[in-house]
């Protein structure tokens, strides 16, 4: 375990304080640190930076679209992977193929499909019912929304994969005393299903709630936090203050702040989604 060690250490470790040391300063690319013990902190907590909570409220609004949508929508494309028989290898890459699609190819795909001068995809759609085009990306009540569809579209596929594991190892028996029980299609699912599969649940809600707090490169490439800080990000607002106002110190403060509320939410989803079931 050495060479694992050093590299971790090296490459994480020594980083993580590194970082945390530059939170008490302040730090600029121009000149040297100076020692401002928790002042970057009280900065961001006290309001006196208005985008910071502003920031926070968007990164969770976009949890809130992302998370339940992407697992309640990959249990149900899971269930049906598992009873497509010899297509399954199929269904099974090509829900996963966006997952491993760079980012920015999704996010350029996605803007064609967002234009708003009736040539992208969505406007075309609703101009055959008669709706007039909509600025997805540039409508302060349309962004958010329009990036988190986006993100449900390409990290759909990896709780797909997941779910579908989950579901194969849930013995067959269980399913059989439920129906000479007399439980239905719903009742098999929300009695067999759902409690058997909760570890997998666990897992894929708090790892996607964790990726979530820290979404960045799609809101840089397709709306860069706009329009009117409507998507602006805690991770994005951290990187303009980086290295749009070189402002070091308040950055890293945000990140560990960040560090903290997703440490809050992990240990909230792993409380709740806490069951006794085994199998």
């Amino acid at each position: 375990m050495g060479p694992l060690m050093v590299f971790m250490g090296m490459f994480s470790l020594l980083p993580i304080l590194y970082a945390l040391y530059i939170s008490l300063h302040g730090w600029g690319f121009a000149e040297g640190p100076e020692f401002v013990g928790i002042g970057n902190y009280q900065r961001a907590l006290s309001g006196t930076d208005p985008l910071f909570y502003k920031s926070l409220w968007n990164t969770l609004k976009f949890v809130l679209l992302t998370i339940p949508a992407t697992n309640a929508l990959a249990i149900v494309v899971a269930k049906l992977i598992t009873k497509s028989g010899r297509w399954e290898p199929l269904f099974r890459t090509a829900f996963f193929l966006p997952v491993v699609t760079n980012i920015v190819a999704v996010c350029l795909l996605w803007e064609f499909f967002y234009r708003g001068d009736g040539s992208g995809l969505f406007n075309g759609i609703l101009a055959l019912v008669g709706v007039p085009n909509q600025l997805w990306l540039r409508d302060a009540n349309l962004a958010m929304p329009s990036i988190a569809l986006m993100q449900v579209w390409n990290g759909l596929g990896f709780s797909v994969i997941l779910y579908t594991a989950g579901l194969k190892n849930i013995p067959r028996t269980y399913y059989d005393a439920a129906k000479v029980d007399g439980a239905e299609a719903m009742g098999r699912f929300f009695y067999v299903t759902v409690p058997l599969l909760m570890p997998t649940i666990t897992f894929c809600i708090v790892t996607g709630t964790i990726g979530a707090f820290q979404v960045f490169g799609q809101v840089l490439i397709m709306t860069s936090g706009g329009p009117l800080n409507a998507t602006r990000t805690i991770v994005y607002h951290l990187y303009t203050a980086a290295f749009d106002y070189f402002n070091m110190g308040y950055a890293c403060a945000m990140a560990f702040i960040l560090l903290a509320v997703i440490g809050l939410f992990t240990v909230i989803l792993f409380r709740l989604t806490r069951t006794e079931w085994e199998y």
